[in-house]
C-alpha cells in the first residue's frame, strides 16, 4: 500500500520538476533579454552622445574657419598676396605673409591646429611657403578636393586620413572659402589638424 501511494506522487513531483524546469528556462530568457535592452539604451546613448559631440566639433571647426576668413586682418593680407605672389617672395610678400600669420596663430593655438595654407584659383600656394609656378604643393596633395570646395564658394571638412610624409601620420583639412568685397571666391584657407584632438578623442 505504502508503494502504491508513492506511485501516485510520481507524476506530480515529475510536473513539479517540469514546472520548476520551465520557469527557470524562461526566467533565464527573460533575464537575458533584459540585459539586451540595457545594454542596447546603453549604446544607443552613447552613440547619440558620440554624435552630438562630432556635430559641435564640426560646428565649432566650421565657425572659426568662416569667421577667420571674412575678417578684415585675414582678408586683407591675402588679397594682397595675391596681387604680388610671385613665387620668388619679396619683401613686401614677406610682410604680408607675417601679418597673416599673426592673425591666425590665436586660434590655431587655441585648436591646437598643425599648419595653414592659402591657395588661389589655380590651386597654387601663395602662403606660408611659395612653390614653384605650375607646380602643386605637397600640402594641396594631402586632400585636393576639399581645398576644391572652398574655391568653389563652399566650406569643407575632409575625412581623417594617412598624410604623406607628416608628423603626427593622421591629418584632417579644413577649408573655408576667402571672398572679395563682391562675395566671389578668390582663395581658399585651409587648416591642416590632428584629429587625435577632436575626432578621435570624442569616437574613442
Amino acid at each position: 500500500e505504502a508503494q502504491w501511494r508513492e506511485r501516485r506522487f510520481v507524476p506530480l513531483i515529475a510536473c513539479l520538476v517540469l514546472l520548476i524546469a520551465g520557469v527557470t528556462v524562461w526566467l533565464s530568457h527573460r533575464i537575458a533579454a533584459q540585459k539586451r535592452s540595457d545594454l542596447t539604451d546603453s549604446l544607443e546613448t552613447v552613440l547619440k552622445a558620440t554624435q552630438g559631440g562630432l556635430r559641435a566639433w564640426a560646428q565649432d571647426l566650421r565657425a572659426d574657419s568662416l569667421a577667420l576668413a571674412e575678417s578684415d586682418a585675414v582678408r586683407e593680407p591675402i588679397e594682397n598676396l595675391l596681387r604680388t605672389a610671385s613665387g620668388q617672395p619679396s619683401n613686401a610678400e614677406r610682410r604680408w605673409n607675417a601679418r597673416l600669420k599673426n592673425a591666425l596663430l590665436p586660434t590655431m593655438r587655441e585648436h591646437r591646429y598643425l599648419a595653414y595654407a592659402v591657395f588661389r584659383e589655380d590651386e597654387a600656394q601663395i602662403a606660408p611657403e611659395f612653390v614653384k609656378p605650375g607646380t602643386k604643393s605637397s600640402l594641396f596633395l594631402q586632400d585636393p578636393d576639399t581645398i576644391r570646395s572652398a574655391l568653389h564658394g563652399r566650406f569643407a571638412h575632409g575625412t581623417p586620413r594617412v598624410a604623406r610624409g607628416t608628423t603626427p601620420s593622421t591629418l584632417s583639412v579644413v577649408s573655408a572659402p576667402v571672398e572679395d568685397s563682391a562675395g566671389k571666391p578668390i582663395a581658399a584657407l585651409v587648416f591642416f589638424i590632428d584629429p587625435t584632438f577632436g575626432f578621435t578623442s570624442i569616437t574613442r
